[in-house]
């Protein structure tokens, strides 16, 4: 891919499941190699191999130096965060970018949003004062 660089390592790993919603089912995320831990940055996504869960896509919180692990949360908020010891990290590659195949849905504005409500409200109206 010409997007990296020749003098780092990359691999591209297929995720499975809702916990990174926006980013989709199946989709291929591409992640450079990181050698060491200490440089995993605050709030940036990550996928880790690791002994007990195996590969887990998430975005990582490096509490290295004062816990001895790392705090993993996912994008959909319906998965909780939890914390993984160093001594079962195995590998960490910082996500760079992803493919997919899957068209993202659109997201209203907040003016298409307000007009939704507003024809809802309307038409709940007309539903109650019909009766």
């Amino acid at each position: 891919l010409p997007i990296l660089f020749n003098d780092k390592k990359y691999r591209m790993f297929q995720i499975s499941g809702d916990s990174m919603l926006p980013i989709p089912d199946k989709s291929w995320v591409i992640a450079e190699y990181i050698e060491n831990l200490n440089q995993i940055k605050d709030g940036s996504a990550y996928i880790i191999v690791t002994e007990e869960d195996g590969i887990v896509f998430k975005v990582a919180y490096n509490q290295i130096r004062k816990r001895k692990n790392l705090l993993l949360k996912s994008l959909n908020t319906e998965y909780e965060p939890y914390e993984v010891p160093l001594s079962d990290v195995r590998e960490v590659w910082k996500f760079c970018n992803y493919i997919s195949a899957e068209i993202p849905e659109t997201n209203l504005s907040t003016d298409e949003l307000a007009l939704s409500i507003v024809k809802l409200e309307e038409e709940l109206k007309k539903i109650v004062f019909s009766f």
